[in-house]
């Protein structure tokens, strides 16, 4: 290995690099797929008489968790997409023009990918909480 790649590959390692760019969309994704699957189970049919409860737990908390962890999730993939852009940055010069260009590029459009999917995780956690489940 030669110090250039060196180099690039101390700056953030590949499995950092693709959760710094898709660790807000996978938190969205996951948040998406777990509240509506609970949703459906818990207001399905014949749901109706047991309420709005996960197996004895109330549908509005489990969602919160679900969805705290998720923001979590977006938010640090954030914070790694941010640290991504100021070392490729800092370290422009020392790698070749492309591969710096790259991992700018990479981690400029995970910075906002994060940050919307952070806002839409959050906005979801909002209307469960104010507007519940079951809503038809």
């Amino acid at each position: 290995m030669n110090a250039v790649a060196g180099t690039g590959a101390r700056i953030m390692g590949p499995a950092l690099t693709w959760f710094a760019v898709l660790g807000g969309a996978a938190a969205w994704s996951v948040l998406t797929l777990a509240v509506w699957g609970l949703n459906e189970f818990v207001c399905g049919e014949g749901a109706a008489e047991t309420g709005p409860d996960l197996l004895g737990l109330p549908f509005v908390g489990v969602a919160a968790v679900i969805t705290a962890a998720c923001a979590v999730t977006a938010a640090a993939a954030g914070l790694a997409a941010w640290r991504l852009l100021g070392r490729a940055r800092s370290a422009g010069d020392r790698l070749p023009e492309h591969r710096a260009g790259r991992l700018k590029f990479m981690a400029a459009v995970g910075l906002g990918s994060d940050l919307l999917h952070l806002a839409i995780i959050l906005y979801v956690g909002v209307a469960l909480v104010f507007f519940g489940p079951c809503i038809r």
